[in-house]
């Protein structure tokens, strides 16, 4: 009995030290997201807690004796004129930050489609729309047709009464033999009319092509149908994501007028496990003089965050800048707690053509929340997001090119919020 005593104690004093290594958990309730967070530890080990700024460490002893909650309440009650002022601002950080980048690859698909710019390539220099240009076009070939025709006339009248003239006297000649040589000398002529007729339909044609797709005689069956896909690297730095990566695919259909595109894109951001879907259409009035291209996002983690944007955004031709305004508005919910923010957006865009094969285009928005509600309703005072954008695109052949892009977003008070580089292709059907 005694042995089998002292080998229970050996047995005993074998499980403390395991026990001391054996992971402890402590789950409570966040009071500014209400969601439920669990901090894990080893039992003989200390914490430290960040909350509203304020830094404290904790042991096991700490969350089951009531400290933990005490200090809680404490830091609480000194913010009380604030609450969860810092989560709000990330949370509307973040929220603008997706919007304005869902805006992007939307503007970034309706230029893929339209050649480069928001607005079809269908103005000359002179900003005649392409059905004042097809009708110029038109009645100056028909001119030229009409004073063609009267000058071949009047050659044929002087050379027929030529003929009759040098003919007279030989009556003895075969009528069927010059009736012949005339029909030839006839068919000849009217050839000749329909290969110039032809060759003038070809140039008004082109002159068509040209206006609509600015001249660019490669171009011609632009803006059908364009599919891409791109591989996004996010660098973080105002949270604990650090980097991610984010999966992007998109298609894009234009009518054959070019008035109406319409598309849908997906997106996976991982470390978040953000899943976004967006449809989109543009409308394009019947001047080619604006563009306004209207969006909604739904995006879901697949656990407690929900929410979805609507987007409308105008925009314009001046020079050789193409202006953009519009406004966003996102409501869903972000843990258990409601979310509603209303945001502003406003910026410019430019292409250039560096090589036949090499296009580039510079973007830069701005976006401003005039409103936040989460936790508390915020007024006037987040700053301003900017986030520039350039975008390189190499034609490797006449439907695929490949594009490499870079982008981020700063806060008006100098932060950078993340920096992000793109990369993929894009096919036109």
């Amino acid at each position: 009995m005694e042995y089998l005593k002292n080998k229970i104690i050996t047995f005993l004093l074998f499980l403390i030290p395991l026990a001391s290594y054996s992971q402890w958990s402590y789950t409570f309730t966040d009071p500014c997201t209400l969601n439920q967070q669990t901090i894990q530890m080893g039992s003989s080990n200390s914490i430290a807690l960040n909350y509203f700024g304020n830094v404290q460490t904790f042991t096991q002893n700490d969350f089951t004796n009531g400290t933990f909650d005490s200090w809680m309440n404490l830091v609480t009650q000194a913010n009380s004129s604030s609450p969860c002022q810092g989560v709000t601002q990330v949370i509307m950080n973040t929220s603008n930050t997706i919007a304005i980048q869902n805006t992007i690859l939307v503007v970034t698909n309706v230029m893929s489609i339209l050649g480069g710019e928001m607005l079809p390539k269908a103005i000359s220099a002179s900003a005649v729309p392409v059905a004042e240009a097809i009708d110029n076009a038109a009645g100056e070939e028909e001119e030229n047709k009409k004073g063609s025709s009267k000058n071949q006339n009047s050659n044929n009248n002087s050379s027929s009464s030529e003929s009759q003239n040098n003919t007279s006297s030989n009556t003895n000649q075969s009528s069927g033999g010059e009736g012949s040589s005339g029909g030839e000398g006839n068919s000849g002529e009217v050839t000749e009319e329909e290969e110039t007729e032809g060759s003038a339909n070809l140039s008004l044609a082109n002159s068509i092509s040209n206006a609509i797709d600015g001249g660019d005689a490669d171009n011609k069956n632009r803006g059908s149908l364009i599919a891409s896909g791109d591989i996004i690297v996010i660098d973080n730095r105002d949270n604990s994501n650090g980097q991610q990566l984010k999966v992007v695919g998109s298609i894009t259909r234009a009518n054959t007028e070019q008035n109406r595109i319409q598309g849908a894109l997906f997106t996976f951001t991982s470390v978040t496990n953000d899943f976004s879907l967006t449809f989109y259409k543009s409308w394009i009035n019947p001047n080619k003089t604006f563009n306004l291209v209207g969006a909604n996002t739904t995006m879901t983690d697949f656990d407690q965050n929900h929410f979805n944007t609507t987007t409308a955004l105008e925009s314009w031709k001046w020079g050789k800048v193409t202006g953009m305004a519009g406004a966003n508005f996102t409501f869903g919910k972000l843990g258990k707690r409601n979310l509603q923010n209303l945001s502003a957006v406003g910026g410019a865009h430019r292409n250039f053509r560096i090589s036949p094969r090499i296009t580039t285009s510079t973007l830069i928005l701005g976006v401003y929340s005039p409103f936040t509600q989460y936790y508390e309703g915020k007024w006037w005072d987040p700053g301003v997001l900017i986030v520039p954008f350039s975008s390189w695109d190499i034609k490797i052949t006449k439907t695929f090119k490949y594009n490499i892009s870079f982008t981020g977003v700063w806060h008006s008070n100098g932060n950078a919020l993340n920096y992000q580089i793109l990369t993929g292709g894009k096919i036109r059907f």
